[in-house]
């Protein structure tokens, strides 16, 4: 009688090369790019295992940052809150200072985003105040910044704190403007912003000049395909004037 033969250990799986690792990458950002957040998200996924083993802290943050992303836009707000946490922490081990800065400045906003979809406003504001002092020369990111801490502080009821922020989102995204290093519809959301909390505080001409403001630059704006991904994430020409107004 023959004897029985044990059995068999799984093969271990192979590690992906770095190629590969870059294909996921490349596959899953023009998924993003076309806003198939699902598909993209389980490349991104898998790009992101199996970069674990290279040890590059700051490709595997920014990929973070990007499947944080498809996560909000897919609802899992818990998930993408757990996926900036990686984030920052992917960017904390990276040995440039430099680059560890804006990595850990970019975790933090993110964190706040999500933070403040969960109704975590103190946490939210805490960490905005952490990627800001972070941040040297970001005006864009700046104003992102000023942007959802003005919308937070008018959650909680403070609306001159509020005006603070959004009056700053307005000056960065001006200057932006002005150097010829944004899209001009970027101002949008801070005059709409402004308008809404001087309306809450009773100062209705000053208001309805910000919402003239407004209606001028839609009626003077055209935007075209290149413009729209860098002014709001993933928005289509078509979508992109009415997310202006809530960004």
């Amino acid at each position: 009688m023959a004897p029985k033969k044990g059995k068999t250990e799984p093969e271990p799986e192979k590690k992906l090369s770095r190629g590969d690792v870059d294909e996921l990458i490349d596959d899953g950002v023009a998924l993003l790019d076309t806003r198939d957040w699902a598909p993209a998200l389980a490349k991104l996924e898998a790009a992101a295992e199996a970069l674990e083993t290279y040890e590059e802290h700051m490709v595997l943050s920014r990929l973070c940052a990007k499947i944080g992303q498809c996560q909000l836009e897919l609802r899992d707000v818990n998930g993408a809150l757990q996926t900036f946490e990686k984030q920052l922490s992917s960017a904390t081990e990276e040995k440039d200072k430099a680059i560890r800065k804006e990595g850990q400045a970019s975790s933090y906003a993110n964190l706040a985003h999500a933070q403040a979809m969960l109704g975590k406003d103190n946490e939210a504001l805490e960490a905005l105040e952490k990627s800001d002092g972070l941040l040297k020369d970001a005006p864009t990111q700046q104003a992102r910044n000023a942007s959802l801490a003005g919308v937070i502080n008018f959650r909680k009821g403070d609306i001159q704190k509020a005006l603070v922020c959004h009056q700053k989102d307005l000056e960065l995204s001006n200057a932006l403007v002005k150097n010829e290093d944004a899209h001009p519809l970027i101002t949008l959301r801070a005059k709409h912003n402004c308008a809404l909390c001087l309306c809450r505080q009773g100062k209705f001409r000053p208001a309805r000049q910000e919402f003239d403001g407004c209606a001028k630059l839609l009626d003077e704006s055209t935007v075209v395909p290149e413009d729209a991904d860098g002014l709001f994430r993933g928005a289509s020409p078509s979508t992109v004037q009415a997310r202006a107004l809530y960004h």
